[in-house]
């Protein structure tokens, strides 16, 4: 499944699969011409950009990264579909969405699950990492299994985000920016 979504530019900066030369710096100088990232030097912008991992073609996820307009700090945003296998039920949809949480940030490192509805036609789980992972941040911190469609009756999709890059609790001060993100999205077949 392929994803079709429109970030908001102001807030995110979308990393192509196979940057191209010079990728990182016209990426950093047009967020600090918007006034992203305040007090930030373009080459420190340009370094964080061009030191993200490469991903494989099979992972099929969409990366982006968070930039603010009030805070030195990003944080990167890994989204991807996954056809659901369960009925559609929400005890099913919980337990499928338990397992994808689990596969990300295991249950004994979580601080919280909790509900997440960003919008009516959406329903799933939002898990926060309790304490910095071995590695650094590059494990995600907090995690999102998201029904697509929650409500609607087609094939059932969920739509997983990892959030990495960041402290979970600096994560946490732009989940509003993660949820008018996940508004944009919408599952391509094909």
């Amino acid at each position: 499944m392929k994803i079709a979504i429109e970030p908001d530019a102001e807030h995110w900066v979308t990393v192509p699969r196979f940057p191209p030369p010079g990728w990182a710096r016209r990426a950093a100088s047009s967020c600090l011409a918007r006034g992203s990232m305040p007090g930030m030097r373009c080459d420190s912008l340009e370094e964080r950009f061009s030191g993200l991992p490469q991903w494989s073609r099979s992972e099929g996820l969409v990366r982006l990264v968070h930039v603010s307009s009030s805070r030195q700090s990003s944080f990167v945003a890994d989204l991807a579909l996954e056809p659901a296998d369960d009925d559609g039920s929400g005890d099913a949809r919980r337990s499928t969405q338990l397992r994808i949480l689990d596969r990300l940030i295991d249950a004994g490192d979580r601080q919280s699950t909790t509900g997440y509805r960003p919008t009516p036609e959406t329903a799933g789980l939002l898990a926060t990492r309790r304490a910095r992972p071995i590695g650094g941040h590059r494990a995600p911190q907090i995690a999102i299994a998201l029904r697509m469609g929650a409500s609607l009756p087609t094939a059932p999709v969920d739509l997983v985000v990892r959030l990495w890059g960041a402290p979970p609790q600096t994560i946490a001060e732009d989940l509003d920016d993660v949820s008018a993100l996940i508004t944009t999205i919408s599952p391509l077949r094909g």
